[in-house]
């Protein structure tokens, strides 16, 4: 019988890669490799605001970018392996070099699979 929905997830994959892709470095400790990211997912700026011991408020923003991958494409020295904490995706967007490193608060892992295990939703936090 066929997996109409399998099927049309590796489709949609394929297509995601063929005409929605940029070139990215993916970078682990003294691994680094230049993949085709499919595209971006997401994109949220949150600013937390800290007050401090003097009552002086304090802005951080955070900018977090998930990101697709395929999952046949994260290869690191011949080997295909799951996203990381601490990994880093160098990516130049509009003209600006941007790094953003894979990470996710709390205990969850810092990616996820779509339902037919195809392509990573890679969590990250711009770090440069």
């Amino acid at each position: 019988m066929t997996n109409l929905i399998g099927d049309g997830m590796t489709w949609l994959a394929g297509q995601l890669h063929d005409n929605c892709a940029v070139a990215v470095t993916y970078s682990r400790v003294n691994q680094s490799t230049t993949l085709t990211l499919s595209t971006y997912a997401t994109l949220a700026r949150n600013p937390i605001q800290v007050v401090g011991a003097a009552s002086e408020a304090i802005l951080i923003d955070v900018s977090e970018m998930d990101f697709l991958i395929r999952v046949a494409d994260l290869i690191l020295d011949g080997q295909g392996v799951e996203p990381k904490r601490g990994d880093r995706i160098g990516v130049t967007i509009n003209g600006v070099a941007c790094v953003y490193e894979v990470n996710y608060t709390g205990n969850d892992q810092p990616f996820s699979y779509d339902p037919h295990r195809t392509m990573y939703r890679i969590h990250t936090k711009q770090i440069a």
